[in-house]
C-alpha cells in the first residue's frame, strides 16, 4: 500500500510527464508498441516492404474496377490494403519458421497469430 507522501510524489511526478508537445514527437510516440502492423486503424508500408510495389498493386485495382464514386474508391484501396496484409502475414510466417532466438513454444503461438491475421485479411479482400 503507497504511503500518502508516495502518492503526492506520484501525483506530481504525473504533472511533468503530459507526453510529447511537438508534431515529430506525437507522430513517433503514435508508433509506440507498433510491431507488424496487421491490426489498427491506419495501414502503412513498412520499412522492409517495397512502397513502389503496393502502388503497383493499388493502381493495377483501381485500374481493373474503375473505380467511380467515393465509395468504389474506397473499397478498392481497402481491397489493395488487405492483400497487402494479407501478404505480410505469409511473409511473417515464414520468418518465424527461421527466428532461432525463439522457443518452439513460442514459433507455434507466432505462426498461429500470423495464420489468422492472412485469413482476416484475405476474408476482407473477398468480402462483397
Amino acid at each position: 500500500m503507497a504511503t500518502d507522501a508516495q502518492i503526492s510524489a506520484n501525483q506530481s511526478n504525473a504533472q511533468l510527464s503530459t507526453g510529447p508537445k511537438s508534431e515529430s514527437g506525437k507522430a513517433a510516440s503514435s508508433q509506440n508498441n507498433f510491431k507488424y502492423g496487421l491490426t489498427g486503424s491506419s495501414f502503412t508500408v513498412l520499412e522492409f516492404e517495397n512502397q513502389d510495389e503496393y502502388d503497383r498493386v493499388l493502381c493495377g485495382l483501381r485500374f481493373e474496377h474503375q473505380p467511380a464514386t467515393m465509395t468504389e474508391s474506397i473499397l478498392v484501396e481497402k481491397m489493395a490494403q488487405s492483400y497487402w496484409l494479407s501478404k505480410r502475414a505469409l511473409y511473417l510466417q515464414d520468418q518465424c519458421a527461421t527466428d532461432e532466438e525463439l522457443t518452439l513454444e513460442q514459433q507455434g503461438r507466432q505462426l498461429a497469430l500470423f495464420i489468422r491475421y492472412q485469413t482476416t485479411h484475405d476474408r476482407a479482400f473477398h468480402a462483397p
